[in-house]
């Protein structure tokens, strides 16, 4: 995709955001991630992307679209026990966007596409304070933070919020980054809620 694109990526656009975009980009971000997932129509995610971050979202004509499939991995259905089959990630030792799903052992972890999800639920934050989850720590300090579940917490001030744009963000937020991936919402979960967010927003901003 990037030789359609002149107009670079997310992660050269966040900080400049205005609050207003910021839901729309987030509903484009899982919007384009549920997409991945849903693919074919089944019941299963037949692919994890492995490298979800704000670098891989290019921007063509306005919007935001998800790139760089190269260690993606497709997931086979096991049809004697009716369940996906896991794929292998390889965990990550310089990687802080990565999920705990993914960090568990050094080697090869049994994962699925909740590992998108977890990475996901790292963008969404960065839309909310504008910066890394884990900035300023050493790398082998996030990393043992992503393998307990630590989040940093979020200034109270916007912790409680009433604005709709942030209580959404946030929402979004906590729903994917989840310790268990069986607790994280799907791509096309959080997609939905960010669509309904948005009609919410703009219903409230024409009052």
């Amino acid at each position: 995709l990037y030789d359609y694109s002149s107009e670079g990526n997310l992660d050269e656009h966040y900080k400049k955001l205005k609050k207003e975009d910021r839901l729309h980009v987030a509903y484009r971000l899982a919007r384009a991630l549920a997409d991945v997932h849903t693919l074919g129509g089944g019941e299963f995610s037949p692919i994890i992307h492995a490298d979800i971050a704000t670098r891989q979202y290019i921007m063509i004509d306005g919007e935001y679209y998800l790139n760089d499939f190269n260690t993606a991995q497709l997931l086979r259905w096991d049809s004697l026990n009716q369940r996906p089959c896991p794929g292998r990630l390889k965990n990550h030792p310089t990687d802080c966007n990565r999920s705990p799903d993914e960090n568990l052992i050094i080697g090869w972890n049994e994962v699925y596409e909740g590992v998108d999800v977890y990475s996901l639920g790292n963008q969404f934050y960065k839309l909310l304070m504008n910066d890394r989850k884990y900035k300023g720590q050493r790398t082998s300090e996030c990393l043992e933070n992503i393998r307990v579940g630590y989040i940093p917490s979020l200034p109270e001030k916007l912790e409680n919020s009433s604005d709709p744009i942030y209580k959404a963000l946030i929402h979004v937020m906590k729903r994917s980054l989840q310790f268990d991936p069986q607790e994280r919402a799907s791509a096309k979960e959080l997609a939905a809620y960010l669509k309904d967010a948005l009609i919410k927003v703009g219903n409230h901003n024409k009052q």
